[in-house]
Parts: structure tokens; C-alpha cells; sequence
């Protein structure tokens, strides 16, 4: 049976741990030096990662690939204007971050080039590697679903055309 005087697992606030709106105090960050280890050994294995990928893309790239030739050929900031409030989480209320707005735009265009399905783009956009370095070697792909609520609101703030006509 639980009593109030037995210690509380690691990471679980107790009474009074919780700051102004909500957020819980994560003692476990400033204090656990396992915790530190384990960031840095986190950010490690992305450095690792990136290496990785970097080298499968040498092959790739003696092959040659017109993804690598094509990326240098367009401005792609001049997306990110076009984008920027396209999501509606900037509010009081806020909401899980965004994708950023140019990997997403390059999500489209790579969709719209090798003419993929959302589900089929997400594949691609996780297995090959020439479209990993086209994206920019992203931690995470969006999934098919954020591409899709992107395309949809893409067309009903008619900005589709914007981001066309801008490509």
C-alpha cells in the first residue's frame, strides 16, 4: 500500500512541483547526472546518424543525383513567408511545434515530382537517401497525415498557388 512518506519515483512530482500554468518542475534535468549522460550520448548518435548518411550518399552521389543538382537551383527561404502562418497554434492556447515550413514545401515538391501518393511519400522520404539529403537530413519525417493538413490548407487559403508559382 503507498504512504505518503515513501519516496517517489524518479521524475514524479510531488505536491507543490507544479509551476504557474500547469507545467510540472523536472528536477530530473538539473539534477541526475544520468540524465546528462544520457542527452549527450542522445546527441552523439545524431552526430553518428548524420555521419552515416553522409556516407551512404557518397554512393548515391558517384551515381549521380539530380535531387542534389535541382536543390541549389531554388531559393528555398522564400517559402518560409509564404508558410509562416499558414498554422494555427501561435494562439494563447499553442499547440505541438511545426514542421518547418521549407522541409514541408519540399515534402510537396518531392510528391509532386516522383508523383507519390502521402502514406508513399513518407516511405520514400524515410527509406531513400537522396531525398533524406534533398530534406536536409531531418530528425523526424512528417508523417502523411501532416502533409496532407498541409496540402488542405494549402488550398483553402488558396497559397497553393503562391508556393507554385513562387517554385
Amino acid at each position: 500500500m503507498w504512504t505518503a512518506n515513501k519516496r517517489m519515483p524518479l521524475g514524479v512530482p510531488r505536491v507543490g512541483e507544479v509551476l504557474k500554468g500547469g507545467r510540472m518542475k523536472n528536477k530530473t534535468e538539473k539534477e541526475n547526472p544520468q540524465h546528462k549522460r544520457s542527452l549527450r550520448v542522445t546527441h552523439l548518435m545524431d552526430s553518428f546518424k548524420s555521419y552515416l548518411f553522409r556516407q551512404a550518399y557518397k554512393e548515391v552521389e558517384r551515381l549521380g543525383d539530380r535531387l542534389a543538382e535541382a536543390e541549389p537551383l531554388i531559393d528555398w527561404e522564400k517559402f518560409r513567408p509564404i508558410l509562416q502562418d499558414i498554422y494555427m497554434n501561435d494562439g494563447p492556447q499553442g499547440g505541438r511545434p511545426n514542421a518547418d515550413p521549407v522541409l514541408m514545401v519540399k515534402l510537396l515538391v518531392l510528391q509532386q515530382w516522383y508523383g507519390l501518393s502521402d502514406p508513399e511519400l513518407e516511405r520514400q522520404a524515410a527509406d531513400r537517401i537522396s531525398f533524406r539529403r534533398f530534406l536536409g537530413y531531418p530528425g523526424s519525417i512528417p508523417d502523411a497525415t501532416t502533409v496532407w493538413l498541409l496540402r488542405e490548407r494549402l488550398a483553402e487559403s488558396g497559397r497553393d498557388k503562391a508556393v507554385w508559382a513562387e517554385l
